[in-house]
């Protein structure tokens, strides 16, 4: 891998160095002695100018120009604001600073610092050469596609960010059924929806910092490196403009059905979720990362996950299709109300129970949410969370939903689905990415043994662990047709059981505590 620091470059180049004390005609005889280009006037180790070889004599030549310099000191003809860069700034960003000063220094040399001391000095002969080489070697290893780097390029990032010891993330992309969308559109298409996703990349990296770096694995999957402060706000940025274009790429057929019709791989025509993008973040902001290997493991790993979370649910029953098909139309126009809303309503419409069973648990979650001395924004999710967790309840046939007797090993199977759904759901809109993990999370058991991912103790979400919580109280306290109505005491007692098994017990002791009626 080449230097990508200009503080590298000029390594062995110390430059040719004058005090400020110096006459012009010592920059002359020097000069006259060797090839040195320029010349690097210093104050006790600190830069205050810069002399170029060409520069000088051309004053000096000029008409009175020997007479008037010749014997002056050495500030009469320098140049006082130089280029400086520090030694950690990178090439790239450095040629690009060069190019940008005015035409009579374009060529000047560039001054390097340390610690804000006198480093060295290098060329722009040299500058540009390094550069050029650099392309050379990133577009050897860049894909053909989109022309971003490539695995061997992104392999040596990932070494050289785990090297530094700095935290950082690594967020891994790839798009949700695009064998489906180049099945139905072609293949020039699906080259047009990767090279969209590779600038949508692009434009939200370059938002962030110069250090963040974009690659693309091959096919549909990319890679963004960058410090781990900005991991969530660059994976929403890129969910955000992502979601802003990509319905261009689609029919408007499919985006009124709000899927695609295409063959699978036995020739049987199905219905697939329009192409969506999926991120996978792992970062050593809370964990020692070896190698980038294991980061890549990690990351396949939770990229498996997401996609069992994210896969196609087929909605068999009539009335239930309709509003999810109805829910993708009305999601893609403008309305008076905002798209949570939409779903409020949508929800209220397809099972009035879980609507007012939603609405009773915003108080119970709010005053849980306070006591943990939550801030105006996670209450603010909180409530909304409490208002859609059950939301994927919406495409449950209402038999099952209103079924009194023991549920099937397919109805419950169906039920089991619901927060798989919900978070397929949220997680189309901007507006609930922050509440799609809750959505997804809230039938996780402290111990483990909960459903869809099996996640344990502190791993689930907080705000999931909250809505357990509250959920199971509503349960309890107005019963359902399968289930008689407890009074309080018979709740507390059966909230203490299930602690530490079920629920996370710190929240249900200050919930007890609490003692909401």
């Amino acid at each position: 891998m080449k230097p990508v620091k200009i503080g590298e470059i000029c390594r062995e180049n110390r430059g040719v160095t004058v005090p400020v004390s110096a006459k012009t005609n010592n920059l002359v005889d020097i000069f006259n002695n060797n090839n040195s280009q320029s010349i690097v006037v210093l104050k006790e180790e600190q830069t205050v100018g810069l002399v170029m070889r060409d520069k000088l004599f051309y004053r000096l030549g000029s008409r009175f120009g020997y007479n008037l310099y010749m014997h002056k000191n050495v500030d009469a003809v320098m140049d006082p604001k130089p280029l400086i860069l520090d030694f950690e700034e990178s090439i790239i960003k450095a040629s690009k600073l060069a190019m940008k000063r005015s035409q009579d220094k374009i060529y000047d040399s560039i001054i390097i610092t340390k610690n804000d001391k006198y480093y060295g000095i290098l060329s722009i002969k040299d500058l540009l050469i390094e550069v050029s080489e650099i392309k050379v070697e990133t577009a050897r290893n860049a894909n053909p596609l989109t022309g971003l780097p490539g695995n061997l390029t992104i392999e040596s990032k990932i070494k050289a960010r785990i090297k530094t010891g700095d935290k950082f993330s690594v967020l891994y992309l790839d798009l949700d059924n695009f064998k489906a969308y180049n099945d139905s559109y072609g293949y020039r298409k699906g080259d047009q929806v990767i090279n969209y996703t590779a600038k949508v990349l692009n434009n939200c990296a370059q938002k962030i910092m110069d250090s963040t770096f974009v690659g693309h694995i091959g096919g549909d999957d990319f890679v963004i490196i960058t410090d781990a402060k900005y991991d969530e706000y660059l994976a929403k940025l890129v969910i955000k403009e992502f979601d802003r274009g990509i319905s261009k790429f689609f029919k408007s057929e499919d985006l009124l059905r709000g899927y695609m019709i295409c063959l699978d791989r036995q020739h049987r025509v199905v219905n697939s979720p329009l192409t969506s993008i999926s991120i996978a973040v792992i970062s050593n902001q809370n964990r020692n990362l070896k190698n980038h290997l294991e980061i890549s493991d990690r990351a396949a790993e939770l990229k498996k996950r997401v996609k069992k979370c994210l896969a196609a649910i087929l909605l068999k029953t009539g009335g239930k299709k309709l509003i999810m098909e109805n829910l993708s139309y009305a999601k893609n126009l403008n309305f008076d109300y905002s798209y949570p809303d939409l779903l409020k309503k949508m929800i209220k419409e397809a099972d009035y129970n879980t609507y007012l069973h939603s609405q009773r648990l915003k108080v119970p979650a709010l005053m849980l949410g306070e006591a943990l001395e939550l801030d105006k924004n996670e209450l603010e999710d909180l409530a909304l969370l409490a208002e859609l967790h059950d939301l994927g309840k919406m495409v449950i046939a209402d038999d099952i939903l209103d079924n009194d007797g023991p549920l099937n090993k397919k109805e419950w199977q169906q039920i089991k689905e619901h927060p798989v759904t919900g978070f397929q759901i949220a997680y189309t809109s901007l507006e609930m990415v922050d509440i799609a993990e809750g959505i997804l999370t809230h039938h996780e058991w402290w111990d483990g043994s909960g459903y869809p991912l099996s996640l344990k103790g502190e791993d689930i979400p907080l705000a999931a662990r909250i809505i357990a919580v509250v959920d199971a109280y509503d349960v309890m306290k107005y019963g359902r047709n399968y289930k008689r109505a407890m009074n309080n005491r018979e709740i507390i007692e059966e909230l203490k059981i299930s602690s530490g098994i079920q629920f996370d017990p710190l929240l249900v002791k200050i919930f007890i505590d609490l003692n909401f009626e």
